[in-house]
């Protein structure tokens, strides 16, 4: 079964440290077919796209 979610994350600095990068861990792609062979649905999930103050920036994996 596939879902699809589009979702918007707002994230705030309040320290006085500028943020060269800002990580996401998604558990999702850790239960995946190759990690556990014996799920009967694995799950996935990808990125399409990613703003930054409204203007598309580079992701990595």
């Amino acid at each position: 079964m596939k879902k699809t979610v589009y979702a918007s994350i707002k994230v705030k600095n309040i320290s006085n440290e500028t943020w060269e990068t800002l990580v996401f861990f998604f558990t999702p792609n850790m239960f995946t077919e190759e990690n556990f062979p014996h799920l009967k649905a694995p799950s996935t999930l990808e990125i399409d796209e990613v703003t930054l103050n409204g203007k598309e920036v580079e992701g990595s994996d």
